[in-house]
């Protein structure tokens, strides 16, 4: 049921990726929009999504009076994307939306890179993306730089969480503008019983495919379940750069489960199985200790300098200090020698008036009586 309560606003959202949760929240915030009656559009990435963010487009479109607009747009900085923002604004000087949402980094830059107007706003929320780097990493100096760079072209910061909101917070900073939290939530119709597929699994992944979600992770632990005796069943849904790494490490797994001979011990399958998730372990182990390794070296550069600093402060102090007390000393004592010398003075002249006072005295008892 649409219902209006105010004039239709004009909102338009961008976004990268349209795969797991930040495309769930933009398909929620567009549907809840559209019914209040307000003109709401979707541009998205070409490149990603394959059939199901397709799917879920097309379903939702009719609903959406400002359209559904795709274009390539890479997750890393690209040569392309100078093409990619003057398309986006050409596509804004069309459309002429009163709300522009940046959802991720890539859109959020895109959209706060328009100029300031009266009649829009522009609004961004992250949902990880450059907060996800270290700021002891390459990638994680320059991204931060970028997103403080851009806080203050942002009218409202809306985050999902507190969660992302004091992560913006302590790696970024505080935003000097409006900043408010709007928490995912779900609909009524998501509690309504299902039937279970004839195909359902035990396991779902629905997402993007990235190396910091661990969907290889869980293919290992599938793995090592279904080798333990255990069926397991996993289905993943979603796309991303890393969906041809899974598809080959999924490859790998069935090729081996193939090449046991039969009869062969479900021991010697397993510890395959576990040396390939142990190597891929010591790897990521061998990541985390190399990063902790930078980050405590960093840490202790930045000690060495701030201790060289308070020492070196420590030192113009002691000096500046010596120097006043040689400034001192040097007016005290012409102070006192002024003063001796004015003294000298006071009292060579009060001599000589004491003896002219009795020399008169003597000359006035000196003359004869009259």
């Amino acid at each position: 049921m649409t219902v209006i309560t105010e004039q239709p606003l004009r909102i338009l959202h961008a976004v990268r990726a349209p795969v797991g949760g930040i495309f769930r929240h933009i398909l929620d915030l567009a549907n809840a929009q559209a019914d209040r009656g307000h003109y709401v559009g979707i541009v998205a990435d070409s490149l990603t999504g394959g059939q199901r963010a397709e799917a879920a487009l097309n379903e939702i479109a009719p609903r959406l009076k400002l359209g559904v607009h795709r274009t390539a747009i890479h997750r890393e900085p690209f040569p392309t994307d100078i093409l990619v923002w003057l398309r986006f604004m050409r596509l804004i000087r069309k459309l002429k939306p009163q709300v522009l949402h940046g959802h991720g980094a890539k859109a959020g830059a895109f959209v706060r890179l328009k100029p300031r107007s009266r009649e829009t706003i522009r609004v961004y929320t992250p949902h990880g993306g450059s907060l996800h780097y270290p700021l002891n990493t390459l990638k994680g100096a320059v991204y931060s730089r970028l997103e403080r760079a851009l806080m203050d072209s942002t009218d409202l910061l809306l985050f999902e969480s507190a969660f992302a909101r004091d992560t913006y917070q302590r790696t970024i900073g505080t935003p000097g503008g409006l900043v408010r939290c709007v928490f995912n939530g779900v609909t009524a119709g998501e509690f309504d019983p299902i039937a279970e597929a004839a195909d359902a699994t035990d396991l779902v992944y629905v997402g993007e495919f990235r190396h910091i979600k661990g969907a290889d992770i869980l293919i290992d632990a599938v793995a090592l379940l279904r080798a333990g005796g255990r069926p397991v069943t996993l289905t993943l849904a979603g796309d991303g750069e890393e969906l041809e790494a899974l598809k080959a490490q999924i490859a790998e797994l069935r090729a081996k489960k193939a090449a046991a001979a039969p009869g062969t011990p479900k021991t010697q399958l397993q510890e395959r199985i576990e040396k390939v998730s142990g190597e891929i372990s010591a790897n990521r182990a061998d990541e985390i200790q190399k990063r902790q390794t930078l980050k405590s070296a960093v840490t202790k550069q930045r000690d060495q300098i701030q201790s060289t600093a308070e020492a070196k402060e420590a030192e113009i102090g002691e000096k500046a200090e010596e120097t006043v007390k040689k400034i001192d000393n040097h007016w005290n004592k012409q102070y006192l020698g002024k003063k001796e010398a004015l003294n000298k003075t006071r009292e060579s002249r009060l001599g000589y008036l004491e003896q002219k006072l009795e020399q008169g005295r003597a000359d006035i008892a000196a003359m004869p009586a009259t």
